[in-house]
Formats: structure tokens, C-alpha cells, sequence
């Protein structure tokens, strides 16, 4: 290890965070960190977290983009839930550079292709959509990038990290088998 800033992952391994290697990132690490980040940073009814959310957003686009849809918020484990409003700050340029650093070795790691396919999009939007009018608070205020987006007709029931971790590994087990 570097002499870089690191963090210790769930499984006992650490990652570098300003030259993370492939090798340093796992499955485990990452199904057991977005199971227990809860999505809206907390301001939601009930925890609901990133990894029931990257499974709903898996089932949404075609076989072939599944798995990459499962990990669409894969560098999350290692940066958290940074909230969209924030994220996307023209002041947060260098959070969105070590955001994709992240991400580049994880999809090196589990040889993903694009996490950003239109299909993708798409499909996390239409879970935000449907996460809003199921686990948020009434609100008065217009979420613009909802804009034209139909919440899904499916019932989130949300579920404790544990079972989530389950969900998300299972998930990715039928995609890809034991990786």
C-alpha cells in the first residue's frame, strides 16, 4: 500500500483512494457497503438502501446491460451517497474525478462495460421516480429531472441491510455465477 489515503473494506482488505488498483475491490465489499447507505441520505421513511435500488435498476434494462446496471453505483461503496443536487455542483468537480477513479478500477475489476448506457439512465430514473412516491415524504417541490419519467407500477418494500447484501449478491450470482 501507498503512502496515499486508504480505507479499510468489510472483507479486511484496503482500498488506495487516490490510485485504487482492481485487485483491491470485491463483490462482498460492495454488496455489504450499498446495503447498509441508505438512499436519499437517510431522509427517506425507512431505510431503503443503494442496493436495492442497483437490483431494481438491474431488472429494468436488457439481459446484456443487467450486471452493469447492478453496479451503476458500485464506486458508492467507497465515496457514499453523495445526494444528486450536490453531486452534479460545478464546485464538485474534484469529487466527481475521484468518483470516476473509483469507478474506472471497478469496472476493470468485474470487466463491466458502460455504466452509463441511455438504458441505464433511463432505468435509475424511473426507480427514483417510484422510490419518491413510495418512500418519500409528500413534497410540494417539482423534481425536474423527473421530468416525463413514469414511476414503476411495482411496490418497494423495504428491507434491513442484511437482507439487501442478500438480494444484491444473490443478484449478482444469477448474472455472472460465483465470481
Amino acid at each position: 500500500m501507498s503512502n496515499n489515503p486508504w480505507m479499510a473494506a468489510a472483507s479486511g482488505g484496503c482500498v488506495d483512494l487516490i490510485e485504487p488498483k482492481p485487485e483491491q475491490f470485491h463483490l462482498y465489499d460492495i454488496a455489504h457497503a450499498l446495503s447498509n447507505i441508505c438512499r436519499f441520505n437517510g431522509h427517506c421513511r425507512h431505510h431503503y438502501s443503494v442496493a436495492q435500488h442497483s437490483v431494481i435498476v438491474s431488472r429494468l434494462v436488457p439481459a446484456e446491460q443487467a450486471f452493469d446496471a447492478l453496479m451503476h453505483d458500485a464506486a458508492e461503496a467507497y465515496t457514499g451517497d453523495l445526494i444528486r443536487p450536490i453531486k452534479h455542483d460545478p464546485d464538485m468537480v474534484a469529487f466527481a474525478v475521484w468518483e470516476r477513479r473509483i469507478e474506472a478500477a471497478i469496472v476493470d475489476r468485474f470487466k463491466l462495460g458502460n455504466l452509463q448506457t441511455d438504458e441505464i439512465r433511463y432505468a435509475d430514473l424511473q426507480a427514483l421516480a417510484t422510490e419518491r412516491r413510495q418512500l418519500m415524504h409528500e413534497q410540494q417541490i417539482r423534481w425536474p429531472i423527473l421530468d416525463g419519467i413514469e414511476p414503476l407500477q411495482i411496490q418497494i418494500w423495504p428491507m434491513q441491510p442484511a437482507q439487501a447484501f442478500q438480494l444484491f449478491m444473490s443478484r449478482a450470482y444469477e448474472l455472472r455465477g460465483d465470481m
